[in-house]
């Protein structure tokens, strides 16, 4: 009998995988690596270390991190022909939109869930190294992320957003440390306006997580035939396309060497997302330039 209740769910689990994979075979020139190659999340990490703190273009090092919180690798692969998407414009003008995963260094050691996947973003570690294993447990204190390490250096670092347990709970040990460099807007609009305000200011790197798609898939589903959740997607282009516009009309961009990133922390399956399943940690990570 348990096998069979087993098997009752595994089934659906299984067929709506199979589909989740077709759309991004379908578009898989939109995407600089394939499935078999899927990078690990936390390879982001160094990166944009390296871009920050090693930086020999003799530019300016600019940083800008766009979180969409739950937004899938199907709903980017659909935009591959949409002139109004961010990542459109940023395949068109040389960069790369890499498919990616979260979930730990073994399958299904991690779970999908907020608190573990921005946290093994921002720190390069899973969350049997940082402790973050779920959304109540906060970042283990010889563990820094990225925005800890970028202040410490003297590099200004600032994130936004508007999930609490961001600052009140995974970070705020680090919060605590850097009490400016964590900020939390209560919703999207909020979180837009702040990090354009950051930008303006001349921070060297903001950072944020969007809400948009994350809240429609809990509400609705995390597929596209959701009208809900297809507007959610919408709202996070338009969002980044705002400060990413943002960025490019600075009077200074053109001595200033930015980095731009778009990622998730995860992706979902029906109305939930925590397990192993394709949808849920398939992920994907977009930047301005080839980072991979």
């Amino acid at each position: 009998l348990v096998a069979a209740i087993t098997l009752f769910f595994c089934i659906p689990n299984f067929y709506l995988d199979i589909k989740f994979e077709n759309v991004i075979k379908a578009h898989s020139a939109f995407f600089e690596n394939s499935l078999n190659s899927l990078i690990p999340s936390i390879e982001l990490h160094d990166v944009m270390y390296k871009h920050m703190a090693e930086n020999t273009s003799g530019k300016t090092p600019k940083l800008a991190f766009i979180g969409f919180d739950g937004h899938t690798a199907e709903a980017v692969a659909v935009q591959e022909n949409d002139i109004a998407s961010p990542f459109y414009q940023i395949k068109q003008n040389g960069g790369g939109i890499y498919l990616s995963r979260t979930g730990g260094a073994r399958f299904g050691e991690q779970s999908t869930v907020t608190g573990p996947g921005w946290t093994s973003l921002f720190t390069g570690t899973w969350a049997k190294t940082n402790g973050v294993k779920n959304n109540e447990a906060t970042l283990k204190p010889e563990v820094r992320t990225i925005i800890f390490t970028l202040n410490a250096l003297g590099i200004s670092a600032q994130f936004f957003y508007s999930w609490q347990p961001h600052g009140d709970i995974i970070y705020k040990n680090e919060r605590e440390a850097y009490p400016t460099a964590f900020v939390c807007a209560y919703n999207d609009a909020g979180t837009v306006k702040e990090v354009i305000n950051a930008v303006n200011c001349n921070v060297d790197a903001v950072f944020c997580v969007l809400e948009h798609t994350d809240e429609a898939g809990h509400g609705y589903g995390y597929y596209l035939d959701k009208p809900e959740y297809v507007q959610a997607v919408e709202s996070c282009k338009t969002d980044a396309n705002a400060i990413i516009n943002n960025i490019e009309n600075r009077s200074t961009y053109d001595s200033e060497d930015w980095l731009i990133i778009l990622t998730s922390d995860h992706g979902g399956i029906f109305k939930k997302h925590g397990g192993n399943t394709a949808r849920e940690s398939m992920v994907f990570i977009a930047a301005d330039k080839k980072i991979f």
